[in-house]
């Protein structure tokens, strides 16, 4: 960190001001502003000759913001960088009610920026404690708006997207593993909408899966 910051100035040359932002899971925790406090801080009896040593290393100053210390109605002023804070904050708490308000947001602002921001913050929460992962995203959007047309929908897209670009990575210049993964990938996606109580024909629509396969797929649920 501090070579970082070292090479930031050097580029500017200028004085470089780092942010922090903590939202750790006790709301209380305190986080030094400084490299060397926080360097020293499982010390609590730094020893003299430590201490006089400290004097010549280099040391930088951060500000520090909490989001605990942030009300939730500011956070959610700030568009996609205020979603991205509000979901931070909520982390080590989230329900399904916390991405009800991420999902709702999320359909005001440009929808590229919305699938984008959608797709981090799935993989976010599936780190969470209760583990609200993709599936959980794509039930909340659908219980909250259960007659919108499939193709305005948020979530499927994404959940494309995210298996798409997964199985394209492992398959990397592997023809045949590429066709393998498209095909696994569009019948994980097909039984997770299935899963949701999705019609069939919008399961097919949305995966482009053949009848066939849809049906051995049902028999596997």
């Amino acid at each position: 960190m501090l070579g970082y910051y070292a090479e930031l100035c050097k580029e500017t040359k200028g004085i470089v001001v780092p942010a922090i932002i903590v939202c750790c899971k006790d709301k209380k925790s305190n986080v030094p502003s400084d490299y060397l406090t926080m360097a020293m801080r499982k010390f609590k009896n730094i020893p003299l000759p430590l201490q006089r040593h400290l004097k010549y290393r280099a040391n930088f100053f951060s500000i520090v913001c909490n989001i605990w210390d942030i009300s939730e109605r500011k956070l959610m002023m700030g568009g996609a960088a205020g979603i991205i804070l509000y979901a931070m904050r909520n982390f080590w708490r989230a329900t399904k009610e916390h991405l009800a308000v991420i999902i709702k947001k999320c359909s005001k602002i440009d929808r590229n920026d919305a699938k984008l921001l959608l797709a981090g913050l799935m993989s976010y929460y599936e780190h969470t404690d209760k583990g609200l992962g993709r599936e959980e995203f794509d039930r909340v959007e659908r219980d909250l708006w259960p007659r919108i047309r499939e193709e305005d929908r948020l979530m499927p897209e994404i959940l494309l997207g995210y298996d798409r670009y997964f199985a394209e990575g492992l398959a990397k210049g592997q023809a045949k593993g590429l066709t393998k993964g498209r095909t696994e990938e569009r019948s994980a996606v097909a039984i997770r909408l299935l899963k949701a109580g999705v019609d069939e024909s919008i399961v097919r629509q949305t995966t482009k899966i053949s009848k066939k396969e849809l049906t051995q797929l049902k028999k596997s649920l």
